[in-house]
């Protein structure tokens, strides 16, 4: 990310140094890791059990409150301008914002306005969008998902070879055993 000139007054010093060090992305990355674990945890009608989903629930809101931090940190540490000039910045701003609009929708708007839960799964399918975050951290996973996405065109190619296989087999196989009787052996 391009690096702007240390801001000016103390507190905003103390938070350029604070966010700018490997301690605090170490501290978020874990923080990304244990949210993308905590995802993992959620299964089809888990509001029935009332205590997993209380734990569930708080963790996720934890999750939460250290991303708004970190946002609002960084953008006093690295002022609005230098914020946002990392791109990684910018969708964590996004991930931040959606998560602000799911909890405005699902706690107020939810009370007075009769929205399709539709809506609110599609804010909170969202969520699983922080785990692209790992791959500011991981440089080679990066390169893996690049490199991956580079050969998904080859890799169509191959596809297409291998089902043009299988389906000669299978109307060689058809061809073949078409005359045999299944019933009596």
């Amino acid at each position: 990310p391009k690096r702007l000139a240390p801001p000016e007054g103390e507190l905003r010093l103390w938070a350029h140094r604070l966010v700018t060090s490997d301690l605090f992305n170490t501290v978020v990355t874990s923080v990304v890791i244990f949210n993308v674990l905590v995802m993992s945890f959620d299964y089809f009608h888990i509001e029935r059990d009332r205590r997993v989903f209380a734990i569930y629930t708080d963790l996720m809101w934890l999750c939460t409150r250290i991303y708004y931090a970190e946002c609002v940190l960084k953008i006093v540490g690295l002022t609005a301008r230098g914020y946002f000039i990392d791109t990684w910045n910018q969708f964590d701003f996004s991930l931040v914002c959606v998560a602000l609009l799911d909890e405005f929708a699902s706690e107020t708007v939810e009370k007075y306005l009769p929205l399709p839960p539709m809506l609110l799964r599609i804010l909170r399918i969202l969520r699983v969008l922080r785990a692209v975050r790992l791959l500011k951290s991981f440089p080679g996973l990066r390169n893996v998902i690049l490199t991956l996405f580079l050969t998904f065109p080859a890799i169509m190619n191959i596809a297409a070879l291998l089902s043009l296989l299988v389906f000669m087999y299978a109307v060689l196989g058809v061809h073949l055993f078409a005359s045999l009787d299944l019933h009596n052996g």
